[in-house]
């Protein structure tokens, strides 16, 4: 699995994004040109989860005030990936009042937390369709992300490992992958 990021301003971040998923499917033995389609599950429009339609890649791209961050992991290593990231400014982040109202009657997230959480949503296919506060972190350690915990989603088919990734000054990147193909998910 490779996660890589860029710079890019809104009006060239989705491109950015297309871009970034090409060259992490390329470094891991894909074509020189990768292309990539979306479909939003709920309108139809290309802002959905991208996907490589030769099924050679599973692929997730985030966005966060000026940078654009992605993953890519070969489908026979893991079916699906998500990544997430938020800038760590406070300025930028989301408003706390809007976590809180997602999470209460429990404490809201870190900023940490928040990307694992959104990671495994967009892992799972869903992305903030399901509820996060959903999300449930097994305690268990993860198995094929060294630093990974897990986590289940109600209606998922299996688990999922999430890690915190490096990440450039200001944010906070964080990267899942859908483990049912292994043994005992």
């Amino acid at each position: 699995m490779l996660v890589g990021w860029t710079d890019a301003s809104p009006p060239e971040r989705f491109a950015a994004g297309r871009r970034l998923l090409a060259d992490l499917a390329r470094e891991l033995g894909g074509p020189e040109s990768l292309t990539v389609i979306s479909r939003c599950a709920v309108c139809g429009g290309d802002h959905g989860r991208p996907v490589d339609p030769s099924g050679r890649f599973a692929l997730s791209v985030g966005y966060a005030a000026g940078l654009v961050a992605a993953a890519a992991v070969p489908a026979t290593v893991a079916p699906e990936v998500g990544v997430d990231v938020e800038r760590t400014a406070p300025a930028s982040t989301r408003d706390s009042g809007e976590l809180a109202s997602l999470f209460a009657p429990r404490p809201a997230p870190d900023l940490r937390g928040w990307t694992a959480i959104e990671a495994v949503l967009k892992a799972d296919g869903r992305g903030l369709l399901v509820p996060p506060d959903r999300v449930v972190f097994t305690g268990a350690p993860g198995v094929l992300l060294g630093d990974g915990r897990l986590a289940t989603v109600p209606g998922a088919g299996g688990s999922f490992e999430v890690v915190p990734v490096p990440a450039p000054e200001g944010f906070v990147i964080s990267v899942a992958i859908g483990t049912a193909w292994m043994p005992g998910s």
